[in-house]
């Protein structure tokens, strides 16, 4: 087959041949592709599938819409019974995406350079210090696009909406660990304009964590921009006071009040 190409780390995205997927029968079958692609390897029952996305029906009605999904993407992705290895292994109880050479999934990549970091031996300095697992850690930022399957819903579908949360969080939370030991690892003064993008890349992502706006603070005040540090603090005020109804803690202001009398700031996050 073709090279196949799957994008889960913001909107949901296929490409097949270098040209995108767009023939698929419904969401559900988007969904389908999205739930077996981040549990690649895995075997499924039919009937957990069914329940998942048509939750309510009769599982006779079920289990046939679920065999609509798997034909529609069949014919999106120009699969055959005659692929050696199959991509789709599917028998009459169980439905899985099998690993494939031809297959490319981010969320995959994603973890799988995460892992690798996590099982390389670091000293003290942790893995933002170490020159391959910074250039491991600039990958996942790179395959982070955004949200996992940003802007996808199923409404009808609680359980499949409850594993989308899930899945969610846990893929900004590993984003957000990257890019806190990003700007950890580039705080050496030729490498502070890297470190910043990487803390407010972070402050994106965590718009209400005050550690990434102190790292924001710090890092512009390193290189000078004092009135950019302060505008900083600023915005984080606003957020915090429009969303949570709080005021900044003490470190935040203390830090802001540091770069408001000239003080030297030190370090980069916290």
């Amino acid at each position: 087959m073709s090279e196949l190409v799957i994008s889960l780390l913001g909107p949901l995205r296929v490409w097949l041949a270098s040209e995108p997927v767009t023939g698929f029968c419904s969401d559900k079958a988007r969904a389908l592709l999205a739930y077996l692609a981040v549990e690649e390897g895995i075997s499924h029952r039919r009937e957990e599938l069914a329940g998942l996305l048509w939750p309510g029906y009769p599982e006779r009605s079920a289990r046939q819409s679920l065999s609509q999904a798997l034909f529609s993407l069949r014919s999106a992705l120009r699969l055959s019974a005659d692929d050696a290895p199959p991509l789709l292994l599917a028998t009459r109880q169980e439905l899985q995406l099998a690993p494939s050479p031809q297959v490319s999934i981010d969320a995959s990549a994603f973890g799988a350079l995460l892992q690798a970091c996590s099982q390389h031996p670091h000293d003290d300095r942790g893995a933002g210090r170490c020159d391959e697992c910074v250039a491991r850690l600039q990958q996942v930022i790179e395959l982070y696009g955004g949200e996992f399957l940003a802007g996808f819903t199923l409404a009808d579908c609680s359980e499949f909406e409850e594993w989308l949360v899930v899945q969610r969080e846990r893929y900004r939370r590993q984003a957000v660990e990257a890019l806190r030991a990003l700007v950890d690892g580039h705080s050496e003064r030729p490498l502070l304009p890297l470190s910043l993008a990487y803390a407010r890349r972070w402050a994106e992502l965590e718009p209400l964590d005050e550690e990434a706006h102190r790292a924001v603070m710090r890092l512009l005040a390193m290189l000078g921009q004092r009135s950019a540090a302060l505008a900083q603090f600023e915005r984080c005020c606003q957020l915090l006071a429009q969303d949570l109804q709080l005021a900044p803690e003490p470190a935040t202001c203390q830090l802001a009040a540091g770069i408001r009398s000239g003080e030297p700031p030190v370090g980069t996050a916290g």
